[in-house]
Order: structure tokens, then C-alpha cells, then sequence
């Protein structure tokens, strides 16, 4: 170019004319075929060094390599694991030396599958073991996709998908809703209830209330009236089961040694007695000790129905008379559970071996009698 501007500088500087039209074409016609060519040049030189470069970074950019590998695309579990280590002691009080229960050696196989998978959920239960009266709680943690009630389960952690499959690349706390649902003995009544009445409910209507649509009839056409009718009668539903009280149904243990006697004699056709128990375990500490321990449980079970009460002013007349029947049909199953030949015989186990303590107050401890008088009423 610097050729270019001095032949231009020379012509106009020797005859100060115009130069022709037909000079004038040719020199624009050369200038641009030369511009092509330095700027073909300069592209393909940026080209070949961007691809070098692409290469050399090991990755693709869609020049070279249009095909995108699984590993960027799969979710990592480990992502899961973390979000899951900072979320749950606080969320539901779980000790983080006790998650290890958690991360089992299908946990991976789950993250990645709930990942993938079109929308559902995920369920973080916190389950309650077995101690001794007088123990620490011990808690175990189970990862599931099936929702399973159990009395055993004191919390449940449900984690919800808002998209269809998880971004490795967008925080988890943006993608996933959370919801926790309370268990243990009593009903979820009372907490799906206050779910619904101060969670689902209010959001639903404020949502609504900021939509200038409504106010031209757009709601109707839209069917919001009716769905806050639905909310409204659901919340009604949910409160009327809190008023009902609920009879657990009572299942007394039986000891695999007394139900085994019980069935041989059964099985003799004679009347059930301790002679079917072997000899030496009617002496065997540890075997009494297993039936009085049974005999406890016997009392507590049966004291949670009997010690049931129903305030009258609170519901229906409706769910008055359905509360006084269900627990009359259940202190009727318990006393035909207690006069069968497993219970007289355990009795009987305890009377031999002067185990007194736990059968001379059986029934009185258990609350029985005055509570089958009283649903007499």
C-alpha cells in the first residue's frame, strides 16, 4: 500500500490533473483483488492457528470435532455428595459421622440416574434404630426414589426436580425444590395441613393477586376461582382428619419359643400348657427375661389406646361417634388377643419361675377394664 500511495502522490504532484476514468477502474480493480488476497491470507492464517490453538487446549469448538463426549455431559455424583453434605445437618439435624450410611455403594448409580432422568424426585429419609430405653437415639440415613411411610422414619427429605435433568454447570440450589416431611408415631395430618394452609396456598394466591389479568375477567376464563376453591377445600379436608383421632391397631409379640409350643399342641389337639415349653428354659434366665421384656412392651402398647381421649367440643358429631366405635373395635381386639393360648401361656411361664411382678398387675397396668367401661357409656 505504500507503493499504491506514492505512485498516487507522484501523479498528482507531476501533472496535477485529474487522471482518467478508465485509470481509475483499473488502479480500484487492482487495489480490491489484492485487498481479497491479504485478507484470504489473514484468514486463513487466524483459522489455522485458532484450530492449532483448539488442538493444543485438547478440546473442540465445533471446527474440528462436532461430536461432544458423555463425560461432559454426565453428572458427577461427587456434586450430589457435597450439595448433601452441607445441606442435611442443618436442614434435618443429622450428625455428618452418620451420613456415611447415605453413600453406599449404590449411591452413584442413583445420583446419576435421578440426574438424567425426565423430572421426579428423591428422598432423603432419616430412619430411627432400635435402642435400649435408657440409649442414645442412633439414626441411620437411606437415599431412595420410592416414598415409603414408616413409624420408624422420623424425617424425609424430598428433593424435587425443577427441570427436566440436572446442569453440572448450575448450583443445585437453583435447580432442586426441597420439602420436608415430618414423621415419627403421630399422622402427617397436622403437617401436611400447615403445608398447604401456610406454604402452597398463600403462594398460589400472591402469585395471583400480581397478575393484572384478573382484574378483566382472565382468572375466570383461566379457571383460578376454582382452584382456589380446591386449595380452600383441601385445607378444610386436612384439618377435619387432624380432628380425628386415630386408633393404632395393637399387635402383641409373641415369642418364637411360646408360638412354637403353642402349635405343637395345637397340632396334638391337647390344651396349650407350659409342659410344651422344654424344661430347661423355664428356669433360663435369659428366655424369661425375653418374656417379661415382651410383657412390658404388651403394657405400653395397650396403654396407647387406652389412655385415648376425645375432646368433645372439638369436630363433628360425626367424628364423635366414629371415635367412641373405633376404639371400642379395638379394645375388643385387645382383650381377644389376651385371652389367647400364646398370652396365657407366657403368663404361666412367669407365674412358674415367680416372676409375680410382672403378671399380679397385668391388667390393671394395662388400663383395660376402665377404658372398655367407659366406651360402655
Amino acid at each position: 500500500m505504500a507503493s499504491e500511495r506514492g505512485f498516487f502522490q507522484s501523479y498528482f504532484t507531476s501533472f496535477r490533473r485529474t487522471p482518467s476514468r478508465r485509470l481509475l477502474s483499473s488502479l480500484s480493480s487492482w487495489g480490491r483483488s489484492k485487498l481479497s488476497i491479504k485478507s484470504k491470507e489473514s484468514l486463513t492464517i487466524s483459522m489455522s492457528s485458532r484450530e492449532v490453538e483448539v488442538t493444543a487446549n485438547g478440546l473442540t469448538n465445533g471446527v474440528t470435532n462436532h461430536d461432544t463426549p458423555d463425560s461432559a455431559t454426565q453428572f458427577d455424583p461427587l456434586l450430589f455428595r457435597s450439595y448433601l453434605l452441607a445441606l442435611l445437618p442443618p436442614v434435618i439435624g443429622a450428625d455428618p459421622d452418620e451420613l456415611e450410611s447415605l453413600f453406599d455403594d449404590e449411591f452413584d448409580e442413583k445420583i446419576i440416574r435421578f440426574a438424567a432422568d425426565n423430572g421426579g424426585s428423591i428422598y432423603v429419609v432419616k430412619i430411627r434404630e432400635e435402642v435400649e430405653d435408657d440409649a442414645s437415639p442412633i439414626y441411620t440415613y437411606q437415599l431412595t426414589s420410592h416414598l415409603v411411610y414408616h413409624p420408624t422414619h422420623v424425617t424425609t427429605l424430598a428433593l424435587i426436580k425443577r427441570g427436566t435433568t440436572l446442569d453440572p454447570l448450575t448450583p443445585l440450589a437453583t435447580q432442586l425444590h426441597m420439602l420436608n416431611l415430618f414423621g415419627g408415631e403421630d399422622t402427617p395430618y397436622e403437617g401436611l395441613h400447615a403445608l398447604v394452609s401456610s406454604g402452597v396456598k398463600p403462594w398460589f394466591d400472591a402469585f395471583v393477586g400480581s397478575r393484572a389479568g384478573g382484574r378483566d375477567g382472565g382468572d375466570t376464563r383461566m379457571g383460578i376461582p376454582m382452584t382456589k376453591k380446591k386449595f380452600a377445600e383441601l385445607e378444610l379436608a386436612l384439618l377435619h382428619l387432624q380432628q380425628n383421632v386415630e386408633i393404632p391397631e395393637i399387635h402383641l409379640v409373641i415369642h418364637p419359643v411360646i408360638q412354637r409350643a403353642v402349635e405343637q399342641a395345637v397340632a396334638a389337639k391337647t390344651a396349650p400348657n407350659i409342659s410344651h415349653i422344654p424344661a430347661h428354659l423355664l428356669n433360663d434366665s435369659s428366655f424369661l427375661n425375653s418374656l417379661q421384656a415382651h410383657v412390658n412392651q404388651w403394657i405400653k402398647a395397650i396403654q396407647a389406646v387406652t389412655k385415648l381421649t376425645r375432646d368433645v367440643g372439638s369436630g363433628t358429631a360425626s367424628q364423635e361417634i366414629n371415635f367412641w366405635l373405633s376404639l371400642e373395635r379395638a379394645l375388643d381386639g385387645i382383650e381377644t388377643q389376651l385371652r389367647s393360648d400364646e398370652v396365657n401361656m407366657v403368663i404361666n411361664c412367669l407365674r412358674n419361675a415367680k416372676r409375680f411382678r410382672a403378671t399380679v398387675s397385668f391388667i390393671a397396668d394395662t388400663g383395660l377394664k376402665d377404658a372398655t367401661d367407659q366406651g360402655k357409656l
